[in-house]
């Protein structure tokens, strides 16, 4: 789940292997997407690596239309 610096707003989008969520970062205040792995799919090597590649990816855009990946990281629980 997100981070303790942030609030979510709602849910944006679920598609087949994952979820974003729309949420308000407290320490900067500015918005942030949160993209999550389903549950189901929690256990899924090839999917977990291709969800850290696009993470990668996105780090490397700069674009005033593309959202900054800023953080990345698992949920334990």
């Amino acid at each position: 789940m997100p981070d303790s610096n942030s609030l979510v707003r709602y849910s944006l989008i679920t598609g087949a292997f994952g979820e974003a969520h729309l949420a308000l970062d407290e320490q900067t205040k500015k918005r942030v997407v949160i993209k999550l792995i389903l549950a189901k799919h929690a256990g899924n090597a090839s999917l977990i690596e291709r969800f850290r590649r696009e993470v990668k990816a996105l780090q490397l855009l700069k674009h005033e239309c593309i959202p900054a990946a800023i953080a990345a990281g698992e949920d334990e629980t």
